[in-house]
């Protein structure tokens, strides 16, 4: 499943640079033009061959002007097709996800996290994946909440206090991953987080879980990562959903 920076880098490879667009419009005309837009490339190569055959060459100012205004437009259109569709991909969630949680329950897990994350230096991030994908058949949980704690970049907070919360739902499992900072520090604590996951989810309260979850390793981190006077909030305390 492709992650949100990697979509993010689709996004920027796909958008027209108006820019260029002007400068090949500017330059090449009708041939220029095909770099913003194809169609319209070939259409005002016909009709520049038109207008130069009637006004014997004196009109291709206009086919020109022309096509400096449609690349504009047409790189524009791109851009603003590829933001709207990314928007669309970050916002969708998966049916399965929507039919288990509220943005009630999305914003209550968030607001938790924040909560916490006003005591201690460390960061908590929480991932709800719908199910894995066919490439991801073969891999271990750990390596799926490893990837995603890669993903978000938590092995780059200043500490190496981050804890990622990974839940497949679909298999009804989840991964605590902390990093290397606190892993050692509160290697006991993860069983009993586990169990009280455990306990919650087999009784449906899935929201309830996660926020109890995301208290008890808060009161990890406060104890273990106090904080600090030039503390920042590194990481997004927004919920993950894929």
């Amino acid at each position: 499943m492709n992650s949100n920076t990697m979509k993010q880098q689709n996004l920027q490879t796909k958008q027209k640079s108006v820019g260029v667009a002007f400068l090949l419009a500017f330059l090449f005309g009708p041939l220029g033009l095909l770099y913003a837009s194809v169609v319209g490339g070939i259409v005002m190569f016909i009709f520049g061959i038109l207008i130069a055959i009637v006004t014997l060459g004196f009109g291709l100012i206009i086919v020109w002007i022309g096509c400096i205004v449609w690349a504009i437009i047409a790189a524009n259109n791109v851009n603003k097709s590829m933001v709207s569709g990314f928007d669309t991909v970050q916002q969708g969630t998966p049916t399965i996800l929507k039919q288990h949680f509220t943005q009630a329950d999305l914003d209550s897990i968030a607001k938790e996290i924040a909560n916490q994350e006003a005591s201690t230096s460390g960061e908590i991030r929480v991932t709800i994946h719908a199910k894995r994908s066919w490439v991801q058949r073969n891999h271990s949980i750990q390596d799926l909440a490893l990837k995603e704690f890669q993903r978000l970049k938590m092995q780059n907070t200043r500490d190496r206090s981050g804890v990622l919360l990974y839940f497949l739902f679909a298999e009804k499992k989840f991964y605590i991953l902390a990093d290397e900072g606190i892993h050692h520090k509160a290697s006991e604590l993860w069983e009993q987080v586990a169990a009280a996951i455990s306990k919650d989810f087999k009784e449906g309260k899935y929201s309830k879980g996660i926020c109890e979850a995301v208290r008890t390793v808060g009161e990890a981190l406060q104890q273990h990562y106090p904080r600090k006077a030039d503390d920042t909030n590194e990481l997004s305390n927004e919920v993950e959903l894929i």
